[in-house]
This record gives C-alpha cells, sequence and structure tokens, in this order.
C-alpha cells in the first residue's frame, strides 16, 4: 500500500483536512483494519511528524510482501488515515474525534506533540482506541492513560544521560534555558533544570516563546549579557533550533548547544549552518549503522522516497507497525483491549534499532513507556557525529 503524496507535503496537506483515505486493494479480503495518523504534517513540526506515515507505509509494504495481514487464516485489507494536527491541540482534537466518530478508528499512531496527546487522551481512553504516541512530556503518560504506549524514549531518559556528558566534556557552569511555551517546553525545561541542578551547573535564563516566533534577538542579547557556558534549547523544533543556534551565534555565543529533545541535524544546518556545529543532543537510531537489517531499511526508504532517511524517529514507527501487525496476527483481533493486553505482557522484544521493553512505572505510574538503547551525537562541520552508545 502506498500512502500518495508523501513527497510534496503541500499535496498531503491539501487533502489532509478532507480525510482523504489510501489504502491497498485486495481481491476477497474479509475485512478491513483502519489506522489513523494524528501528526504535525505541516508548519514548524513536520520534520517530527512526516515520519509517522513513512514509518508506516514501509511497515505495511513488507507486510504485504510477507502475504497481507492475517486474522484467524483470512486476509485483511489495511486502510490508513492521517490528519495534520498542525503540532495544536485543538486540531489534534479535532482529528481524534473524526477518526473516532466518523472514521470508526479503533487505532491510532502518534501525536509527535505533547499537547495533541494530552488533548486527546481523554477522547481516546474513553473510546478505548488503542494510541501508539510520541510526546516528551511526562504528564502525557500515567496510570490513567491505560490504551496509550509510548513507543519513543522521552527527556526524561535522554537527559539523565546527556547532559551530564555535556557537563563533564565542556567544564559547564552556567547554562542558558529557551523554551517553547507549550507543554512540551516548559515540561522538558523543568527536566533539564533538575538535572542542571543535580550536576552542580547554576541555571542563569529560563524563559519561554511563542512557537511561531522567528526573532530572537532580543532574548539572545539578554542571554550574551549572562555569559552561559552552555544554550539548551529544550523541546525547540528543528527549524527553530536552527534559528536560535544561528542567532545566538551572531550575538557571539562561542559556547556547545545542547537539547534533550528530538533533534534531527539536517533541517537544523539547513537553516544555521556552521553556527551549527557543537550541538549535542541524543538519537534513537543510528541511521549509518553497518547492521545489515538497518542498512536494509535505508535502502528501502530511498526506493520509496528517492531520497535518504534523515530522521532517526522512523525506523522506531516503522518498527511499532511491524510489531502491531505481528500482536494481531498472533492474537487473531484487532480488538482494541486485547492488543492493549498484548502490549503489556511483552518482556524483550526486537526493533531495528535493538532489544526494546516497556517500563517506566517508578516514573509515570504505568509501564507504557518503551525503553532501549540511546546515541549521543554532536554536530560537527554541518554533520553529526555520534560519540557514544548507551544501553541499559
Amino acid at each position: 500500500m502506498r500512502i500518495k503524496g508523501l513527497d510534496k507535503i503541500a499535496f498531503l496537506v491539501l487533502f489532509l483536512s478532507v480525510g482523504i483515505l489510501f489504502s491497498s486493494h485486495h481481491s476477497a479480503v474479509a475485512g478491513t483494519l483502519k489506522i489513523g495518523i494524528i501528526a504535525p504534517l505541516s508548519g514548524p513540526g513536520a520534520p517530527w511528524g512526516k515520519s509517522w506515515p513513512e514509518g508506516l507505509e514501509l511497515a505495511i509494504d513488507d507486510l504485504e510482501k510477507a502475504g497481507d495481514l492475517k486474522i484467524k487464516g483470512e486476509k485483511y485489507d489495511v486502510k490508513v488515515i492521517p490528519y495534520d494536527d498542525k503540532y495544536a491541540g485543538a486540531e489534534g482534537v479535532k482529528a481524534a474525534n473524526r477518526l473516532i466518530s466518523v472514521d470508526r478508528v479503533k487505532i491510532i499512531f502518534g501525536s509527535t506533540s505533547s499537547a495533541v496527546v494530552m488533548a486527546v487522551s481523554p477522547i481516546t481512553e474513553q473510546a478505548k482506541v488503542l494510541v501508539l504516541a510520541n510526546s516528551y512530556s511526562k504528564r502525557a503518560l500515567n496510570a490513567q492513560t491505560q490504551y496509550l504506549f509510548r513507543v519513543v524514549q522521552t527527556s526524561t531518559e535522554t537527559a539523565k544521560l546527556l547532559i551530564p556528558y555535556v557537563v563533564k566534556k565542556h567544564k559547564i557552569k552556567t547554562v542558558a534555558l529557551i523554551a517553547p511555551n507549550d507543554e512540551s517546553g516548559q515540561d522538558l525545561s523543568a527536566t533539564d533544570y533538575e538535572e542542571y541542578r543535580k550536576a552542580g551547573v547554576e541555571v542563569v535564563y529560563n524563559e519561554f516563546y511563542e512557537r511561531d516566533q522567528k526573532d530572537f534577538y532580543p532574548q539572545m542579547t539578554k542571554i550574551m549579557s549572562l555569559k552561559p557556558d552552555l544554550m539548551d534549547t529544550s523541546a525547540s523544533s528543528p527549524g527553530t533550533t536552527g534559528l536560535l543556534a544561528k542567532q545566538a551565534r551572531d550575538l557571539g555565543f562561542k559556547g556547545p548547544f545542547v537539547t534533550p529533545s528530538g533533534l534531527y541535524p539536517d533541517p537544523v544546518v539547513a537553516v544555521a549552518g556552521k553556527s551549527a556545529d557543537d550541538f549535542y543532543y541524543a538519537i534513537q537510531a543510528d541511521l549509518a549503522s553497518k547492521d545489515p537489517n538497518m542498512v536494509a531499511f535505508m535502502k528501502k526508504y530511498k526506493a520509496r522516497y528517492g531520497k535518504e532517511c534523515n530522521q532517526w524517529a522512523t525506523p522506531l514507527y516503522y518498527s511499532t507497525a511491524l510489531l502491531l501487525f505481528d500482536l494481531i496476527q498472533k492474537n487473531n483481533s484487532a480488538d482494541s483491549t486485547v492488543l492493549k493486553k498484548a502490549f503489556e505482557n511483552l518482556r524483550k522484544f526486537e526493533f531495528l534499532v535493538g532489544t526494546m521493553h516497556f517500563g517506566g512505572k517508578e516514573v509515570y505510574g504505568i509501564d507504557h513507556q518503551i525503553m532501549g538503547p540511546i546515541w549521543i551525537c554532536v554536530i560537527k562541520n554541518g554533520k553529526e557525529e555520534i560519540l557514544e552508545k548507551i544501553t541499559e
């Protein structure tokens, strides 16, 4: 099955609002499995959001090559229904209501936005819809989100590894925190603040900005007057991260940058150029790995989209979709409650990036947080350089 139009975001966005469905067509199918996607497919969050449909599409390709989805020996068609949440909670709510009430979906992939996930969760929980999500806020996952599984590690998992690494490497004494004024930014900044406190680093600046802001020179001027050793961009989107780095360098900032958020170097470098150098971050997939499975995935991606995959979340969502299809077939059911229990009964399982498991009860009150390897990286000469791989 092909989710058409992924190569041209403008084309995709034009049709998402009316709920165009993209499906594979097979003869003699017993039924249809509908999967919804809620993700930022336009605007500043698009570099994050497009990984959802791409990962799902590639997994469906594999499924069809293996003989299609089968439940109790019968073939089922797969129909994907994507909606653009524009990285806004209200848009996510509209999408969730339509997916549940009109499209009758019981499985949703997304969102990336914490604000969206938190706005949507009461709706999906009441409807007992299985949600396989991203989102970095601690509050997005809790004992009440029984049907939500977070399939990407958050700043809670990465900051405790990344921040001490950078602090030690650069002998950091002071840091400036600048973050978007929303759930993601506030939560990530609070998480980072605590890690800096533990490391004995003084936070000399801790302020917020609106997501649509482009001019950061006034804030950067204030930050420069405080002379921080390190700048933390918190939950800033890749494009905004590039603007922050460029404008900070323009005003004379010489120190390193860091973010525990899901940074992708290409869109940052596209905006910031050389200013993005010495930017530290954590990833959850080594796209340059020589592992045969990752090499095969990268070739598959390029063959499908005519470009290199530069989003480390894509293989995570691809693996999540494959895991979902496997559990459906093993349990002979696409019922959301059956699948919820199947995910909860998993112990260790293999993703394209390595061995994973669900945990997090001590932090979130529920073992629905994925755990696995993390790679610490830095941008050097406009390219990603992996410094260290950390496994449990």
